[in-house]
Protein backbone atom coordinates (compact mmCIF):
# COMPACT_ATOMS: atom_id res chain seq x y z
CA UNK A 1 0.00 0.00 0.00
CA UNK A 2 1.75 2.73 -0.72
CA UNK A 3 0.80 6.74 -0.80
CA UNK A 4 1.94 9.36 -2.90
CA UNK A 5 3.83 11.97 -1.07
CA UNK A 6 1.60 15.04 -0.98
CA UNK A 7 3.79 18.63 -1.76
CA UNK A 8 3.02 19.69 2.49
CA UNK A 9 4.90 16.27 4.14
CA UNK A 10 8.52 15.50 3.28
CA UNK A 11 8.90 11.72 1.93
CA UNK A 12 8.77 9.72 4.95
CA UNK A 13 10.91 6.21 4.05
CA UNK A 14 11.30 3.04 6.24
CA UNK A 15 14.26 0.76 5.96
CA UNK A 16 13.83 -2.99 6.52
CA UNK A 17 16.51 -4.37 7.14
CA UNK A 18 16.93 -8.39 7.76
CA UNK A 19 20.30 -10.25 8.45
CA UNK A 20 20.24 -13.73 8.17
CA UNK A 21 23.00 -16.07 9.48
CA UNK A 22 24.09 -19.13 7.84
CA UNK A 23 27.06 -21.27 9.31
CA UNK A 24 28.93 -23.76 7.38
CA UNK A 25 32.17 -25.80 9.25
CA UNK A 26 34.58 -27.76 7.10
CA UNK A 27 37.67 -29.96 7.93
CA UNK A 28 40.97 -28.81 8.20
CA UNK A 29 44.27 -30.77 7.82
CA UNK A 30 46.39 -29.32 10.32
CA UNK A 31 49.26 -31.73 10.71
CA UNK A 32 49.28 -35.43 10.78
CA UNK A 33 51.28 -37.66 13.46
CA UNK A 34 52.91 -41.15 12.73
CA UNK A 35 53.17 -43.39 16.05
CA UNK A 36 55.14 -46.49 16.48
CA UNK A 37 55.15 -49.19 19.13
CA UNK A 38 58.11 -51.26 19.49
CA UNK A 39 57.69 -54.14 21.28
CA UNK A 40 61.16 -55.79 23.00
CA UNK A 41 60.89 -58.99 24.70
CA UNK A 42 63.07 -60.67 27.21
CA UNK A 43 63.09 -64.60 28.60
CA UNK A 44 63.34 -65.25 31.74
CA UNK A 45 63.21 -68.26 33.79
CA UNK A 46 60.54 -68.42 37.07
CA UNK A 47 59.92 -70.87 39.39
CA UNK A 48 56.61 -70.89 40.62
CA UNK A 49 54.35 -73.65 42.20
CA UNK A 50 51.31 -74.75 39.82
CA UNK A 51 49.96 -76.42 42.78
CA UNK A 52 49.97 -76.59 46.12
CA UNK A 53 48.51 -78.47 49.26
CA UNK A 54 48.33 -77.37 52.79
CA UNK A 55 47.88 -79.73 55.41
CA UNK A 56 47.47 -79.44 59.20
CA UNK A 57 46.98 -81.94 61.96
CA UNK A 58 46.02 -81.46 65.04
CA UNK A 59 46.84 -84.24 67.48
CA UNK A 60 43.81 -84.27 70.34
CA UNK A 61 44.89 -87.16 73.23
CA UNK A 62 42.15 -89.24 73.86
CA UNK A 63 43.62 -91.30 77.02
CA UNK A 64 42.78 -94.89 75.55
CA UNK A 65 46.04 -97.30 75.13
CA UNK A 66 46.18 -98.98 71.84
CA UNK A 67 46.54 -102.58 71.30
CA UNK A 68 47.87 -102.87 67.74
CA UNK A 69 48.11 -100.58 65.11
CA UNK A 70 45.28 -99.17 63.44
CA UNK A 71 44.99 -99.57 59.58
CA UNK A 72 46.70 -96.58 57.55
CA UNK A 73 43.52 -94.60 55.90
CA UNK A 74 43.50 -91.87 53.25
Amino acid sequence: MTKSASPDQPDQRVELLEEQLQLRKHLVELGRVLIETKVETTPHVVEALLKEEEIKVERVPVGEFVEEVPPIRE
